[in-house]
């Protein structure tokens, strides 16, 4: 770890123009390990630049930096020296087709253990909670003097999210170290749980009353769905799904719950949690990644065909693997 540190000071104090990117329809992690690293970056004197085919989501809009975002149309890529890439297991899951400068350095930090990209410099531990976590880590050994309010709360962000407010089983003691050395830069903790947890739109509740009513139970798993008309009757967007899947972890008879969205015609985006057994294999079958209580793929294709396919394979595997 120090090395690779070492490696990436030498590169940043070499070079000046960085562009970053995370993966599609970004979540907190990911989003917070873009603007920690940005504003990081901006510290370092550097021309850095955060590009997303998605926009923001409203809900992660109290940050800072969070206006410093610009579409990937922006993206020229003989300008950019390093590409750093967060939360990101392979480069389809920017959303677009990379085509990278061949002579820029491409730098990943993630936490997928589906992660199995050719990087020229990589910071990967599946093992960490958050990819927050990992640049925690970076610049509490590397940057430490410049580890601000800013960047600790974008970071507390991403660990904060993606363990679920402390829920999911990747909580653990060196998450409670990090979110406790951050808070001590002078982030206001319950300020922060109120932005990520109690400042839903209307249309978010609406739409969770939606996916309840489809709810059903077979056996360990339970499921639901949200289809665009559903959209369409609460007004709703797409980043109001954040987290809805989430919402059906509370029953002790189910081991797996997953939500099957759609997103466009032909077109559905499926999240899976699981309370014990190992789900990543799930995704993986349709093209998708995650982590082993956490996942997700998509499909393209009739909706009503795909649901049941879906349906089939996921309750087929809880079958096999849930005594």
């Amino acid at each position: 770890m120090k090395e690779k540190i070492k490696n990436l000071k030498e590169l940043i104090n070499a070079h000046d123009n960085i562009a970053l990117f995370a993966h599609i329809r970004p979540d907190g992690d990911s989003i917070g390990s873009l603007f920690a690293l940005d504003i990081l970056l901006k510290h370092l004197g550097k021309n850095s630049k955060i590009l997303s085919k998605d926009s923001v989501p409203e809900i992660y809009r109290f940050l800072p930096d969070c206006d410093r975002i610009y579409s990937i149309k922006d993206f020229k890529k003989d300008l950019y020296d390093i590409i750093i890439v967060v939360d990101v297991s392979d480069l389809d899951r920017l959303g677009f087709k990379a085509d990278f400068d061949e002579k820029a350095q491409i730098i990943c930090i993630d936490h997928h253990h589906t992660n199995r990209g050719n990087w020229d410099l990589s910071f990967i531990n599946p093992k960490k909670a958050a990819t927050c976590l990992i640049l925690y880590d970076i610049i509490s050994e590397g940057f430490v003097e410049f580890l601000d309010e800013d960047i600790a709360m974008c970071l507390l962000t991403g660990i904060i999210t993606d363990t679920g407010g402390f829920k999911y089983r990747n909580t653990n003691s060196e998450v409670f170290k990090a979110v406790s050395d951050l808070v001590k830069t002078g982030v206001d903790y319950n300020d922060l749980m109120n932005a990520l947890y109690a400042s839903y739109p209307s249309r978010k509740f609406d739409l969770l009353k939606r996916s309840f009513s489809h709810a059903k139970r077979d056996g360990c798993v339970m499921y639901t769905y949200l289809t665009m008309e559903d959209f369409k009757k609460c007004n709703a967007l797409q980043e109001d799904t954040d987290g809805i899947v989430n919402m059906f972890t509370s029953y002790r008879e189910t081991d797996i719950r997953f939500i099957f969205i759609e997103t466009d015609t032909d077109f559905q985006k499926i999240s899976v949690r699981s309370k014990n057994i190992d789900i990543s294999p799930i995704a993986t079958e349709f093209g998708g990644g995650g982590h082993k209580n956490a996942a997700g793929f998509s499909m393209r294709g009739d909706f009503k065909t795909n649901f049941a396919k879906a349906k089939e394979f996921i309750l087929n595997y809880a079958e096999k693997h849930i005594k």
